[in-house]
């Protein structure tokens, strides 16, 4: 998608244009991430930054593990 200039306006405002909002499938008070990368914005859809995140605790968690499970159990061993 070819890069597109907004305005900053009143109060911080920016308005994500039309095209940018339907390839997302974003909606009037759809929540989003907003993250801040060597100098630049990034804007996501919540979802997408859960599935991100997901995909970050994948690479260092084996998936046989029950992390809740296993922290359970480790605070009954404590108590």
């Amino acid at each position: 998608m070819p890069r597109e200039r907004v305005r900053l306006g009143s109060g911080g405002r920016v308005v994500i244009p039309s095209k940018y909002r339907a390839v997302l499938s974003l909606a009037e008070g759809d929540e989003l991430v907003l993250m801040l990368e060597d100098g630049s914005l990034r804007l996501m859809k919540t979802e997408e930054a859960v599935r991100r995140a997901q995909g970050l605790v994948d690479r260092y968690v084996p998936r046989n593990l029950d992390l809740a499970a296993d922290l359970l159990g480790q605070r009954k061993q404590e108590s």
